[in-house]
């Protein structure tokens, strides 16, 4: 499977368990323009007047920084999660009819961290036990992703290995002993060489809640800069009874959730 056309984008999430754009989605002027607000949103200065929800590790020189709901705090962040080609994107690769943002992650990776800025192999829904059914990461780069600095890496068809065995723990350091106990015992038919997420800026990744990926320390001389959105289908439903940590909370409020992609007639909750 290439995929590298828009054609071969549908198998290749199927087949993968991810897809990456063969180009970039986002002008490099728009990503160029936001830029400017993640830095301000970094500082605690939210133009909205509504914070972010978390920040993690901000400001730390080695640490992978992150910070939850930064949509919420930004007119032009949220113009950038919510730009067209990005849900466009979505439909396409899950053939979904309706695409729905419920979270957003400002991620910096700061260059020279060694191992601390490693994450570890793990699959996303280790932390989306309040959601059932489609739910999956669309991964927007915010500056050029080289092998140097610590691009996302996906395991091919880790969506299919089974649920009980090893899946991984973002917060382990060590990936190549990690990736090891993930794949023993596993046929070796069924084991492809693991995938780096090269990609410029404004370039986009897609993957599901059981495809299993880490990312190893940034060698580059600049930070690794991104934005991931969280996002359902119209084949999701959150799981009652629950801690859904709100996220579920303002599915009816586009502000906090909106619409991504939608075809006619199809915009309404479910």
């Amino acid at each position: 499977m290439s995929c590298i056309d828009h054609a071969d984008a549908a198998a290749c999430y199927r087949e993968r368990g991810f897809f990456i754009a063969p180009e970039a989605v986002i002008p490099r002027e728009l990503i160029a323009r936001v830029l400017p607000h993640c830095d301000a949103v970094a500082a605690g200065v939210y133009p909205t007047g509504v914070p972010p929800w978390r920040r993690w590790n901000v400001g730390s020189p080695v640490k992978v920084q992150k910070i939850d709901q930064a949509h919420l705090a930004d007119d032009v962040i949220f113009a950038l999660v919510t730009h067209p080609a990005i849900g466009a994107w979505a439909a396409r690769v899950t053939g979904a009819r309706r695409i729905q943002l419920w979270a957003t992650q400002l991620i910096t990776k700061p260059p020279g961290g060694g191992a601390q800025g490693n994450i570890g192999w793990h699959d996303d829904d280790q932390n989306w036990g309040f959601w059932r059914g489609e739910v999956l990461t669309l991964w927007l780069a915010l500056g050029d992703v080289g092998a140097d600095a610590g691009p996302m890496r996906f395991l091919p068809g880790s969506h299919r290995f089974p649920r009980d065995g090893d899946r991984g723990d973002a917060y382990c350091q060590d990936l190549e002993s990690q990736r090891a106990s993930i794949l023993r015992g596993l046929p070796e038919a069924e084991i492809e060489p693991e995938v780096e997420a090269l990609m410029p800026a404004g370039g986009l990744s897609i993957h599901g809640r059981y495809t299993l990926h880490c990312s190893g320390e940034n060698r580059s001389p600049l930070p690794r800069r991104s934005i991931a959105i969280n996002v359902r289908t119209e084949n999701s439903a959150p799981v009652a009874g629950v801690e859904d940590y709100g996220f579920c909370s303002f599915l009816h409020v586009p502000r906090f959730c909106p619409i991504l992609y939608a075809t006619e007639g199809d915009r309404g909750e479910r």
